[in-house]
This record gives C-alpha cells, structure tokens and sequence, in this order.
C-alpha cells in the first residue's frame, strides 16, 4: 500500500484520530493555498515516498529503531515545521525533491517548496500515529517485503530513483 493510500485510509479513521485529521487538513489546506489540486497532490505524496523511506532508513541505520522514533516524535506532527524539511532531507535535498516532485506533478517548485514544511511533518505524524508500534516504521521501510530492512530493500529503492 502507498503512502497516499495510507492516508486515505487514515481519513476513514480520523474521527477516532484527531492528529490525524488535523494533519490531512493542514495538506490539504496549504495545498490548496499553492494551488495545486487534488490528483496533483496525490502525485506529490505518491512521489515523496521513495525519498522519505530512504530518509528515514538513513535514520534507523544511524541510529537504530530508537533514533527513528525519536525522529518521528520530534518532526511528525500536525504543524507546519520547517525543520522538519531540513532535519530529514537537507537543503539540498529539499529542494531536489521539489524538482523532482515538481515535474513529476505538473506544479512549480516553489508550490512544492510551500506544501514540503507541511506534508513533511504531517506523514511523519501519520507513520508515527499509524499502529502505534515500530512494526508500521518497518513495514514502510521494507520496500521487497520479506520482513525485515536491510541491502535488498535499498537496492529496490535506487533502482525506482535510476528508472526516472
């Protein structure tokens, strides 16, 4: 399941979920203040996966499933936070993925630029939030599956950057 799927489903249960909803508004509004509609924000939030997967397993091979959640409890939230954007993806990386998302959307790098310190946050919040246990971490990580993060789930990840 994508992340985009992830959150559609997190909306059917966000009455039970506040953060939750609170996060997919607070996309959905700086979204629609960038002007960018519905299936583009799908595209973005599809197209963001690769990269925050790959971020957040830098994360867990420094600093193991602790770090992770340490992660995710300082920068996932329901508030905009730029050094959420930072933090996880570098300045250089932040603006890449603009690019990236940018023409992969049919949206300006600058709107991307604009959503990034709200969507950032609000999926952490929401791979934070979602089962509440390390094993919903893991499962987003394991890009092949098997159980388990390590060399084969990286390769998977850089062969979906090197097809672009």
């Amino acid at each position: 399941m994508g992340l985009f799927d992830n959150l559609l489903s997190a909306v059917t249960g966000a009455a039970g979920n506040p953060g939750i909803a609170q996060a997919l508004q607070l996309i959905t509004s700086k979204a629609d203040a960038a002007g960018i509609d519905s299936a583009q924000l799908k595209a973005l939030l599809s197209g963001a996966t690769p990269t925050l997967r790959n971020a957040l397993n830098d994360v867990r091979q420094q600093g193991g499933n602790d770090g992770l959640d340490a992660l995710l409890n300082k920068l996932g939230g329901t508030q905009e936070n730029p050094q959420a954007v930072t933090e996880l993806l570098g300045a250089n990386g932040a603006d890449q993925l603009a690019n990236q998302l940018g023409a992969k959307a049919g949206v300006q790098p600058a709107s991307v630029q604009a959503l990034l310190p709200a969507m950032i946050p609000a999926l952490l919040g929401l791979l934070k939030n979602s089962g509440g246990s390390k094993s919903s971490f893991i499962s987003f990580l394991d890009a092949d599956k098997d159980g388990d993060v390590d060399l084969a789930d990286l390769m998977a990840l850089a062969g979906k950057f090197s097809k672009r």
